[in-house]
């Protein structure tokens, strides 16, 4: 897990090197740390290979409404691309049906990946339109298999809509088949990625897509680090943007010495105040290590979209991540500001951005508050597929070494995340001293 790393500030002629800490007071910086999700990724390997699940027959669910999504290939599909079919069934009749002869298919994810329960990628030859949710030429099923909720990655993606971090991925809960084996209920979303649906960048205009990454051995794309020290990621066909891309990283980096005021020029402001208003009420664990996006549009560096929240909200073993907790609670890690990193540590000490934050987390306070709602109103809009899935994968078991281990029962996960939710609401607004 990436801690606060080393960032220069130029105040005035005068180049700073400040290095943030720790909860421990220890100097951390990219390099020492990125191992520690490297290794991790290996024990998970070791530690998932288990025998074969069986082949399971497709089941009819009472009250079958959500859409059903059939894939077959005739070779083994992981981690590399193959070919394969697709059926796209809607079941309420809303959309058009989907019967594609020509797509490739592959596992997708990091450490997700070595789950039993597997995500997939899909690349169709043209853009398709699924279920009304826009067009793209690739897909993602997310398997939420480290969640045993299935829904802390959609509370994320509509908090998104809510708050104002643009680009949210359009999603829809599907049943999923694989060559006739039933693998229950996934989000069928679209990718963070350039595109009209997704998020719509103008690459001829010097725009370009962004993403933390650790180092080289998280991704396969190619990496530039600012001026800071920090790896971001970029898309194929930005090669000619990135060079621009840079030199606007680098210079709202130096900015932050000089304030907000001076941050416009480089940053929309209110995107990185919304984006942390969201990081910082669902505490997700890899805020400062992959999962974190920021474009560039129209000469300015914006933060999100939003993605992988599956290990956040409290979902998140201290064993492995000991930094996640605090002194004020160790049981269920709703306390602490684990997302002052990175540029969020200095950002949050300038006054003037730290009182948006508050303004703006004050505002959504109505849909924070309504969150327990929005919970159980899935609860029950999709209880026949919850209670499939959890048919095929069980509930209580621990999935991932950095997932929490979970309840006996999904009732008991459900109760465990709404506390979790109102305790972390609570202790935020004590902190920042909103009524």
């Amino acid at each position: 897990m990436i801690k606060k790393s080393a960032i220069f500030i130029f105040i005035g002629t005068v180049c700073i090197s400040l290095s943030a800490c720790n909860s421990k007071n220890e100097m951390t910086t990219i390099e020492e740390t990125s191992t520690i999700r490297e290794v991790s990724s290996e024990v998970t390997e070791e530690s998932s290979k288990e025998a074969e699940e069986p082949v399971r027959e497709r089941v009819v669910l009472a009250g079958d409404d959500i859409p059903v999504i059939d894939i077959t290939s005739s070779n083994e599909i992981d981690k590399e691309y193959v070919e394969g079919t697709i059926s796209v069934k809607d079941v309420t009749g809303t959309y058009s049906d989907i019967n594609d002869m020509n797509i490739t298919v592959k596992v997708r994810g990091n450490t997700t990946a070595t789950g039993r329960k597997k995500p997939y990628n899909i690349k169709f030859a043209e853009k398709t339109d699924i279920l009304g949710l826009g067009g793209s030429k690739k897909w993602c099923l997310l398997a939420n298999m480290f969640d045993p909720t299935l829904l802390r990655n959609k509370l994320a993606f509509d908090f998104a809509e809510k708050v104002g971090v643009k680009y949210t991925s359009h999603y829809e809960y599907v049943e999923v088949y694989v060559n006739g084996t039933d693998m229950g209920m996934y989000m069928l979303c679209t990718p963070v990625s350039e595109g009209k649906d997704k998020v719509d960048l103008d690459l001829k205009n010097g725009d370009c897509l962004l993403q933390l990454s650790p180092g080289e051995y998280y991704t396969d794309k190619q990496i530039i680090k600012t001026a800071a020290g920090l790896g971001l990621s970029y898309e194929d066909g930005e090669e000619a943007n990135i060079e621009k891309a840079k030199e606007i990283v680098d210079n709202f980096e130096a900015s932050v010495g000089y304030g907000v005021g001076a941050m416009e020029k480089y940053a929309d402001v209110d995107s990185f105040v919304n984006y942390y208003v969201l990081s910082v009420l669902f505490k997700d664990v890899d805020f400062a290590t992959s999962s974190a996006y920021y474009y560039i549009k129209d000469g300015k560096l914006y933060a999100g979209p939003v993605w992988d929240y599956d290990l956040s909200m409290g979902n998140v073993n201290k064993e492995m991540y000991s930094d996640y907790y605090t002194e004020d609670d160790t049981e269920k890690g709703t306390a602490g500001m684990y997302c002052e990193n990175y540029w969020y540590y200095y950002l949050m000490q300038i006054p003037e951005f730290k009182q948006k934050v508050i303004d703006r987390y004050t505002e959504m306070q109505s849909d924070i508050q309504n969150l327990g709602s929005e919970i159980d109103s899935f609860v029950e809009a999709y209880a026949a597929n919850i209670e499939h899935n959890n048919s095929l994968w069980e509930v209580s078991r621990q999935n991932y070494m950095g997932e929490r281990v979970p309840e006996a029962t999904y009732e008991e996960n459900i109760t465990f995340l709404k506390e979790w939710l109102n305790s972390r609401n609570e202790w935020i607004k004590a902190q920042w001293g909103i009524g």
